[in-house]
Protein backbone atom coordinates (compact mmCIF):
# COMPACT_ATOMS: atom_id res chain seq x y z
CA UNK A 1 0.00 0.00 0.00
CA UNK A 2 1.42 3.39 -1.03
CA UNK A 3 1.82 6.11 1.56
CA UNK A 4 -0.60 9.05 1.09
CA UNK A 5 0.99 12.21 -0.28
CA UNK A 6 1.31 15.06 2.21
CA UNK A 7 2.26 18.74 2.03
CA UNK A 8 3.55 20.48 5.13
CA UNK A 9 2.46 24.09 4.61
CA UNK A 10 4.01 26.85 6.68
CA UNK A 11 3.05 30.53 6.65
CA UNK A 12 5.95 32.69 7.82
CA UNK A 13 6.22 36.34 8.83
CA UNK A 14 9.43 37.82 10.26
CA UNK A 15 10.66 34.40 11.42
CA UNK A 16 14.00 34.12 9.63
CA UNK A 17 15.73 32.29 12.49
CA UNK A 18 12.80 30.19 13.68
CA UNK A 19 11.88 28.82 10.23
CA UNK A 20 15.46 27.77 9.57
CA UNK A 21 15.66 25.83 12.83
CA UNK A 22 12.22 24.30 12.29
CA UNK A 23 12.82 23.00 8.76
CA UNK A 24 16.31 21.70 9.53
CA UNK A 25 14.95 19.92 12.61
CA UNK A 26 12.17 18.24 10.61
CA UNK A 27 14.60 16.85 8.05
CA UNK A 28 17.22 15.85 10.61
CA UNK A 29 14.68 14.06 12.83
CA UNK A 30 13.57 11.84 9.96
CA UNK A 31 10.03 13.25 9.67
CA UNK A 32 10.24 13.77 5.93
CA UNK A 33 9.56 10.67 3.86
CA UNK A 34 9.47 10.49 0.07
CA UNK A 35 5.73 11.16 0.13
CA UNK A 36 6.10 14.55 1.88
CA UNK A 37 6.70 17.96 0.32
CA UNK A 38 6.81 21.50 1.72
CA UNK A 39 5.15 24.79 0.88
CA UNK A 40 6.68 27.82 2.61
CA UNK A 41 4.89 31.16 2.21
CA UNK A 42 6.56 34.38 3.32
CA UNK A 43 3.88 37.02 3.83
CA UNK A 44 5.89 40.15 3.08
CA UNK A 45 8.36 39.83 5.95
CA UNK A 46 10.44 42.87 6.85
CA UNK A 47 13.48 40.82 7.82
CA UNK A 48 15.43 38.28 5.71
CA UNK A 49 12.82 35.51 5.93
CA UNK A 50 12.35 35.47 2.15
CA UNK A 51 16.02 34.84 1.44
CA UNK A 52 16.18 32.22 4.22
CA UNK A 53 13.34 30.13 2.78
CA UNK A 54 14.83 30.44 -0.71
CA UNK A 55 18.10 29.04 0.62
CA UNK A 56 16.19 26.24 2.36
CA UNK A 57 14.53 25.34 -0.95
CA UNK A 58 17.98 25.04 -2.53
CA UNK A 59 19.16 22.83 0.32
CA UNK A 60 16.00 20.68 0.30
CA UNK A 61 14.56 20.34 -3.25
CA UNK A 62 11.15 19.23 -1.97
CA UNK A 63 10.49 22.75 -0.67
CA UNK A 64 8.38 25.13 -2.77
CA UNK A 65 8.51 28.83 -1.87
CA UNK A 66 5.95 31.57 -2.33
CA UNK A 67 6.98 35.13 -1.46
CA UNK A 68 4.49 37.97 -1.09
CA UNK A 69 5.94 41.34 -2.03
CA UNK A 70 3.69 42.96 0.57
CA UNK A 71 1.86 41.69 3.64
CA UNK A 72 -1.40 40.07 2.54
CA UNK A 73 -2.61 39.21 6.03
CA UNK A 74 -3.12 36.16 8.19
CA UNK A 75 -6.30 34.76 6.71
CA UNK A 76 -5.27 35.22 3.07
CA UNK A 77 -1.92 33.53 3.62
CA UNK A 78 -3.25 30.55 5.55
CA UNK A 79 -6.01 30.04 2.97
CA UNK A 80 -3.31 30.01 0.29
CA UNK A 81 -1.16 27.64 2.35
CA UNK A 82 -3.86 25.00 2.67
CA UNK A 83 -5.63 25.31 -0.70
CA UNK A 84 -2.58 25.44 -2.99
CA UNK A 85 -1.27 21.88 -2.37
CA UNK A 86 -2.69 19.05 -4.50
CA UNK A 87 -1.54 16.24 -2.22
CA UNK A 88 -3.86 13.89 -0.37
CA UNK A 89 -3.28 15.64 2.94
CA UNK A 90 -2.20 19.09 4.10
CA UNK A 91 -0.47 19.62 7.44
CA UNK A 92 -0.57 23.28 8.44
CA UNK A 93 2.33 24.27 10.68
CA UNK A 94 3.24 27.70 12.07
CA UNK A 95 6.73 29.02 11.34
CA UNK A 96 7.63 30.25 14.84
CA UNK A 97 9.14 26.89 15.88
CA UNK A 98 6.81 26.54 18.87
CA UNK A 99 5.59 23.29 17.31
CA UNK A 100 8.39 20.86 16.47
CA UNK A 101 9.16 17.47 14.98
CA UNK A 102 7.53 15.52 17.85
CA UNK A 103 4.16 17.15 17.12
CA UNK A 104 4.55 16.72 13.35
CA UNK A 105 5.23 13.00 13.77
CA UNK A 106 2.10 12.58 15.89
CA UNK A 107 -0.06 14.37 13.32
CA UNK A 108 1.40 12.36 10.44
CA UNK A 109 0.34 9.13 12.14
CA UNK A 110 -3.29 10.07 11.42
CA UNK A 111 -2.88 9.74 7.64
CA UNK A 112 -3.30 5.99 8.14
CA UNK A 113 -6.69 6.44 9.85
CA UNK A 114 -10.11 7.51 8.59
CA UNK A 115 -9.91 10.94 10.27
CA UNK A 116 -10.76 13.93 8.07
CA UNK A 117 -9.37 16.68 10.30
CA UNK A 118 -6.99 16.51 13.26
CA UNK A 119 -6.25 19.55 15.39
CA UNK A 120 -3.33 19.68 17.83
CA UNK A 121 -4.16 20.87 21.34
CA UNK A 122 -1.37 22.81 23.01
CA UNK A 123 -0.62 21.15 26.35
CA UNK A 124 0.53 23.81 28.85
CA UNK A 125 0.70 26.61 26.32
CA UNK A 126 4.09 28.37 26.49
CA UNK A 127 2.89 31.95 26.10
CA UNK A 128 2.48 34.86 28.51
CA UNK A 129 -0.66 35.37 30.60
CA UNK A 130 -2.19 37.89 28.18
CA UNK A 131 -1.90 35.56 25.17
CA UNK A 132 -3.34 32.67 27.16
CA UNK A 133 -6.23 34.85 28.35
CA UNK A 134 -7.02 36.05 24.83
CA UNK A 135 -6.88 32.48 23.55
CA UNK A 136 -9.15 31.13 26.30
CA UNK A 137 -11.70 33.89 25.69
CA UNK A 138 -11.65 33.28 21.95
CA UNK A 139 -12.03 29.52 22.30
CA UNK A 140 -14.99 30.11 24.59
CA UNK A 141 -16.67 32.22 21.88
CA UNK A 142 -15.98 29.56 19.26
CA UNK A 143 -17.35 26.91 21.62
CA UNK A 144 -20.61 28.88 21.82
CA UNK A 145 -20.74 29.11 18.02
CA UNK A 146 -19.97 25.39 17.65
CA UNK A 147 -22.33 24.35 20.48
CA UNK A 148 -19.57 22.16 21.85
CA UNK A 149 -16.36 22.67 23.80
CA UNK A 150 -13.45 23.84 21.63
CA UNK A 151 -10.07 23.77 23.35
CA UNK A 152 -7.55 25.22 20.86
CA UNK A 153 -9.04 26.16 17.50
CA UNK A 154 -6.07 28.28 16.33
CA UNK A 155 -3.52 25.50 16.54
CA UNK A 156 -1.76 23.44 13.86
CA UNK A 157 -3.76 20.76 12.08
CA UNK A 158 -3.87 17.97 9.52
CA UNK A 159 -6.70 17.82 6.96
CA UNK A 160 -7.67 15.63 4.01
CA UNK A 161 -7.60 17.70 0.84
CA UNK A 162 -10.75 16.16 -0.64
CA UNK A 163 -12.59 17.03 2.59
CA UNK A 164 -11.26 20.59 2.61
CA UNK A 165 -12.36 21.08 -0.99
CA UNK A 166 -16.00 20.60 0.04
CA UNK A 167 -16.09 23.90 1.96
CA UNK A 168 -15.64 27.53 0.89
CA UNK A 169 -13.48 29.81 3.02
CA UNK A 170 -14.24 33.53 3.25
CA UNK A 171 -12.28 34.85 6.22
CA UNK A 172 -9.36 37.22 5.75
CA UNK A 173 -8.44 37.28 9.45
CA UNK A 174 -7.22 34.84 12.11
CA UNK A 175 -10.81 33.53 12.16
CA UNK A 176 -9.75 31.32 9.21
CA UNK A 177 -8.85 28.50 11.64
CA UNK A 178 -12.25 28.59 13.29
CA UNK A 179 -14.02 28.85 9.95
CA UNK A 180 -12.36 25.63 8.79
CA UNK A 181 -13.30 23.85 12.01
CA UNK A 182 -16.90 25.10 12.15
CA UNK A 183 -17.65 24.29 8.52
CA UNK A 184 -16.11 20.83 8.72
CA UNK A 185 -18.16 20.11 11.86
CA UNK A 186 -21.31 21.19 10.02
CA UNK A 187 -20.55 18.52 7.44
CA UNK A 188 -20.27 15.87 10.17
CA UNK A 189 -16.71 15.06 9.15
CA UNK A 190 -14.60 12.96 11.48
CA UNK A 191 -12.61 15.47 13.56
CA UNK A 192 -10.00 14.45 16.12
CA UNK A 193 -7.98 16.22 18.81
CA UNK A 194 -4.37 15.48 19.65
CA UNK A 195 -2.44 16.72 22.69
CA UNK A 196 1.03 18.03 21.82
CA UNK A 197 3.92 19.93 23.42
CA UNK A 198 4.04 23.69 22.90
CA UNK A 199 7.52 25.20 23.12
CA UNK A 200 8.48 28.76 24.17
CA UNK A 201 9.12 31.25 21.39
CA UNK A 202 12.89 31.80 21.16
CA UNK A 203 13.06 34.16 18.16
CA UNK A 204 10.87 37.11 17.19
CA UNK A 205 7.54 38.28 18.58
CA UNK A 206 4.07 36.89 18.01
CA UNK A 207 1.35 39.14 16.63
CA UNK A 208 -1.69 37.12 17.69
CA UNK A 209 -2.39 39.31 20.74
CA UNK A 210 -2.42 42.62 18.87
CA UNK A 211 -5.66 44.59 18.58
CA UNK A 212 -5.10 44.81 14.83
CA UNK A 213 -5.38 40.99 14.75
CA UNK A 214 -8.06 40.51 17.41
CA UNK A 215 -10.59 43.07 16.11
CA UNK A 216 -10.95 41.78 12.51
CA UNK A 217 -11.08 38.22 13.88
CA UNK A 218 -14.02 39.18 16.10
CA UNK A 219 -15.73 40.92 13.16
CA UNK A 220 -15.35 37.79 11.00
CA UNK A 221 -16.84 35.70 13.82
CA UNK A 222 -19.88 38.01 13.90
CA UNK A 223 -20.20 37.80 10.12
CA UNK A 224 -20.12 34.03 10.30
CA UNK A 225 -22.87 33.95 12.93
CA UNK A 226 -24.93 36.45 10.90
CA UNK A 227 -24.67 34.28 7.77
CA UNK A 228 -25.90 31.30 9.76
Amino acid sequence: MNNPTITISIAVYNDMYAIQELVNDLFQEGCIGDNISFLLIDDGSQDDTASVIQKLSQKYPRIQCVIHESNMGFGYTIREAITTPKTGYVLYLSGDNQFRSDSVKKLLDFVHTDSDYVIAIRNRRSDNFYRRFVSKTYNTLISIAAKMRVKDVNSIFLVKRNTLEKISLNSSSAFIHAEIFLKLKQMNTKCEELSITHYPRVFGKGSGGKFSVIFPTFIDLLKYKFRL
